[in-house]
C-alpha cells in the first residue's frame, strides 16, 4: 500500500483531527477522528491513496449517500473529499465487527438467539442495499459491525462498499471517448437489471462467497444472501468445513457438501438453502421468506431462545463474563452506562476539491422473475464498476 501522510494530530479537510488508527485493510486505513468544530463529536475516517486504477472510496461514498437515509443498517456519511495524495470519507463511528466478537465467544460461536437476530439484520441490510440497485459482492462477518452508542448498540451496520456494483439503474449515458455507455432505462423509465457479463474476475472473500462467484459468473442479489447463509452457519457452529482450503478445493467442497454443511443448525435452515438453490442472477431473493424462516427458528427452539434481550456479549448476555475475561475493552464498551459520544454534527461540504458520485441511484426495483439459467457464456472486459460511477457523475459534493 502507498504511504498515506496521516498520523495522530493530523487535520484533514480543515476540520477532522486524527486521534488513532482503528483499522487497516488492503485498500485503505480507518482512523478515529474528532470534529474541531465540535470536539465532543467523534467519527471514523476511511482513507485510501490516490491511485487512478484503484480508488474504491468513490463507490463507498456513492452507496452511503444514497442508501443511508433509507436504511437503519447503513451508516451515515458526514464528509468526503480528496487531497493531492489521498481520498477520504468521514462516517459514523461504529463498534466491533461480528467477526471480532465471535472469535471471543466460547468455541468461536454465538448462541442461536444471537445468531438468528444478527442474520435477520444482515438480510434486512442487504434488502435495503439491493432495493437501491447495488450488489455488495463482499458480504462477510468482518463487514458487519454494531453501533457504538447506547441507542444503536443492538443495530447491525453493513460496511465496506468498495467492491459494490450498480446492478440496477435507470440512467442512460452517452458513449464518449472517456466513458462507456450504460443503457438501462426501460420504456416506463424504471430501473432495470443490467445484463450479466460473461466472465467476471473473482472478487470477494473465498470463505463466504457463492459457488457462482467461484465460477466467475456475474454476482447478483442472491449471491449476497448466499454469503449471509454461510455466515449464519459459521455463527451457529463455529466453523465452516472448507476453512483453510485453497480456492479450487473450496469451490469443490461447496458444490459437493450440500446439506451436510448445515449439521448443527436448526432444521429450518434447509428452507433457506432450498430457496437459494432456486435463484440465479435474474431472480430476486424472497427476503420476507428468509427473515420469517429465521424468526421461526427462535419460536421452535427448545431452550428459551428469544428475539429480545441482550446479545451474547452484552451485560446479562450468555457469554458476557467469558468475553469480559478475554477482552475487557469490548465488555466495557457494551456496559449499560457507557459514555455516549455526541452525534450532533453540521456538515459543511463546501470544500473545493471533492469526490464525485451518482446523483440519482435510489428507487425500488420490480419483482423480476426471469426463468433464465444462471450460467452465462463468453468473456468480457475488466470490471467497469468504477467507470459506472464516473459516467453517472452529475455533481460534486
Amino acid at each position: 500500500m502507498l504511504q498515506i501522510p496521516i498520523s495522530a494530530g493530523t487535520v484533514v479537510g480543515d476540520r477532522w483531527e486524527v486521534i488513532r488508527k482503528i483499522g487497516e485493510g488492503a485498500c485503505g486505513v480507518v482512523w478515529e477522528v474528532y470534529d474541531q468544530k465540535n470536539p465532543k463529536f467523534h467519527a471514523a475516517m476511511k482513507v485510501e491513496p490516490r491511485k487512478e486504477d484503484l480508488e474504491m472510496l468513490k463507490m463507498e461514498a456513492l452507496v452511503m449517500r444514497n442508501v443511508a437515509k433509507k436504511s437503519a443498517h447503513v451508516t451515515e456519511m458526514y464528509d468526503t473529499g480528496c487531497t493531492p495524495k489521498f481520498n477520504f470519507v468521514v462516517m459514523k463511528l461504529l463498534g466491533p465487527s461480528i467477526s471480532h466478537l465471535r472469535k471471543r465467544c466460547p468455541k468461536n460461536k454465538f448462541t442461536l438467539s444471537t445468531s438468528v437476530r444478527l442474520a435477520i439484520q444482515m438480510v434486512e441490510a442487504l434488502r435495503d442495499l439491493h432495493e437501491a440497485g447495488f450488489v455488495h459482492r463482499d458480504v462477510k462477518p468482518g463487514n458487519f459491525a454494531l453501533g457504538a452508542s447506547n441507542k444503536n448498540r443492538q443495530t447491525l451496520f453493513i460496511l465496506d462498499f468498495g467492491l459494490a456494483r450498480i446492478a440496477k439503474a435507470r440512467t442512460t449515458v452517452k458513449r464518449s471517448s472517456n466513458y462507456h455507455s450504460l443503457q438501462l432505462r426501460n420504456e416506463e423509465g424504471e430501473k432495470v437489471l443490467r445484463p450479466p457479463r460473461g466472465y467476471v474476475r473473482f472478487r470477494g472473500t473465498m470463505r463466504f462467497c457463492s459457488v457462482s462467484v467461484h465460477r466467475n459468473e456475474e454476482p447478483g442479489f442472491c449471491d449476497d444472501i448466499w454469503s449471509v447463509f454461510y455466515t449464519f452457519i459459521e455463527m451457529v457452529t463455529g466453523e465452516l468445513p472448507w476453512r483453510g482450503m485453497d480456492r479450487s478445493q473450496v469451490e469443490e467442497c461447496k458444490s459437493s457438501i450440500g446439506k451436510d454443511v448445515m449439521v448443527g443448525c436448526p432444521k429450518d435452515t434447509v428452507i433457506i438453502y432450498k430457496h437459494l438453490r432456486k435463484l440465479n442472477y435474474f431472480k430476486i431473493p424472497d427476503y420476507k421468506l428468509i427473515v420469517d424462516t429465521f424468526t421461526d427458528m427462535i419460536q421452535k427452539a427448545k431452550k428459551g431462545a428469544s428475539l429480545m434481550g441482550p446479545f451474547d456479549w452484552e451485560p446479562k448476555g450468555a457469554y458476557y463474563k467469558h468475553i469480559r475475561q478475554r477482552s475487557g475493552q469490548i465488555a466495557e464498551s457494551f456496559e449499560e452506562n457507557s459514555c455516549e459520544v455526541d452525534e450532533r454534527v453540521i456538515v459543511d461540504t463546501s470544500q473545493s476539491q471533492t469526490l464525485r458520485e451518482v446523483k440519482d441511484v435510489a428507487s425500488e426495483f420490480g419483482d423480476d422473475d426471469d426463468e433464465g439459467a444462471s450460467v452465462v457464456g463468453g468473456h468480457s472486459k475488466e470490471d467497469s464498476t468504477l467507470q459506472d460511477v464516473e459516467t453517472q457523475k452529475s455533481e460534486q459534493f
